[in-house]
């Protein structure tokens, strides 16, 4: 149940706060997903984007400076917890043990 709220929560957030990052977040998911076939993979690099991306994007529309640094600062913090709740997930992936999708579980 916790992986599921997690994933909802990253998903959700960006999209009611900044709906036009989600097809560029959702290319980054795919970027990641599709060779190496980790959903945690893309889920982290997706959650180190999005402050990156909020920054850009919020520079283009021309927002005030302290918008931007709002949004920004509001966006490092939200990608920050979706990495923090990874911590698990990329310890297996530095031990080459992470799942990838599509993988069979192996029997105990």
């Amino acid at each position: 149940m916790r992986n599921i709220t997690i994933a909802l929560s990253s998903l959700l957030l960006p999209v009611l706060l900044q709906p036009v990052l989600l097809p560029v977040l959702a290319l980054i998911f795919l970027v990641c997903l599709v060779p190496t076939g980790m959903v945690s993979l893309g889920s982290i690099t997706m959650a180190a984007a999005y402050p990156v991306l909020t920054l850009v994007y919020s520079l283009m529309r021309g927002l005030p400076t302290q918008d931007v640094v709002v949004c920004t600062v509001g966006a490092a913090i939200m990608g920050g917890m979706v990495i923090w709740m990874h911590r698990s997930n990329i310890q297996r992936i530095r031990d080459g043990k992470e799942y990838r999708f599509g993988q069979k579980h192996k029997s105990n």
